[in-house]
């Protein structure tokens, strides 16, 4: 049910995700190779990675537990779940925490999980044991707002969202986030920007720049172990925001 990320491994294998609980894992001919389910198949996932050793990360949010990442084995056996959903530090109604919920993560060759938290801005480093280690909201505090929560006492309402950050890549020992906003001008036009923060591997802000229009980070190519091997990819976006 709709693949929305995928990743691949050292071994060339293709790692799809999305909505429902299934995790389908192909070879680059197209060949179908394994399957596995997620412990918690409610949501969907926004970002997978496979580590060195073969653990699969699934950033994913959990609606009971608060939770945003599910780690499993190398043969798709759940291990571990950790981080936090903003809804820990404010009084947010499930509802909204299911539609804003989640985000983007990457490794780091020293196998730390880096977290992009989808609104408000933030951005957290976690050990290879799930630990919390480092978290900040420099660059983008201001360009994401979490937007008002609709009236769910109604019999209609409206759900949407004017930014959030939307993919989170590794470059090296640095972090590139990518943020996206639309915001309204005179005569109800509207205009769309991305935020671009680069951080050091302690999340210290590098550089910080915003671009005109939707350029959403795709990836980067493979490290061979030297920060100036990769290339990032970046591909004009669009979609209907309400």
């Amino acid at each position: 049910m709709f693949p929305f990320t995928m990743t691949i491994d050292d071994h060339d294998h293709l790692y799809f995700a999305g909505v429902g609980s299934r995790v389908t894992v192909w070879n680059t001919n197209g060949d179908f190779l394994w399957e596995f389910c997620r412990k918690h198949p409610d949501g969907f996932v926004r970002s997978i990675r496979v580590g060195r050793d073969g653990r699969i990360y699934i950033g994913a949010l959990d609606i009971l537990s608060h939770t945003v990442i599910d780690v499993y084995d190398a043969k798709g056996q759940y291990l571990s779940s950790f981080g936090h959903s903003y809804v820990t530090e404010k009084d947010a109604d499930w509802r909204t925490e299911s539609f804003v919920g989640g985000g983007s993560l990457d490794l780091l060759g020293d196998g730390r999980i880096a977290y992009s938290q989808q609104v408000p801005y933030r951005i957290t480093l976690f050990s290879p044991a799930g630990e919390s280690l480092i978290s900040t909201d420099a660059g983008g505090k201001d360009f994401l707002l979490l937007s008002p929560e609709p009236d769910y006492t109604k019999k209609t309402f409206k759900m949407g969202l004017s930014g959030s950050s939307v993919q989170l890549i590794c470059l090296g020992d640095r972090l590139l986030n990518c943020a996206i906003r639309t915001t309204k001008v005179k005569n109800c036009e509207k205009t769309q920007e991305t935020l671009l923060t680069l951080y050091d591997d302690t999340l210290n802000l590098v550089a910080r720049s915003v671009l005109e229009g939707y350029q959403i980070v795709e990836g980067s190519t493979r490290s061979t172990g030297c920060s100036s091997s990769r290339m990032t990819v970046m591909c004009p976006w669009r979609a209907e925001c309400g």
